[in-house]
């Protein structure tokens, strides 16, 4: 039991062989049908919300280069 899609895929692909993939997915996508598993399964996931981040100090606060150098 893998995933449906590819296994819909290989019996439209037996049932004509001679049909090149996209010519085969066209088809399969004709006769699928998705199996929603609905009972005991969470339909939505939950997003978690983003940590907002602390402010950084802004460039004019920052004490320059020079002014650092000077004071060694």
């Amino acid at each position: 039991m893998g995933n449906p899609w590819l296994d819909h895929l290989k019996k439209v692909r037996k049932a004509n062989p001679n049909l090149s993939v996209p010519e085969l997915a066209k088809l399969a996508k004709k006769t699928y049908k998705s199996i929603s598993k609905t009972v005991g399964c969470v339909t939505k996931k939950s997003r978690k919300s983003k940590k907002s981040r602390k402010s950084r100090k802004s460039r004019k606060s920052r004490k320059s280069r020079k002014s650092r150098k000077s004071r060694k």
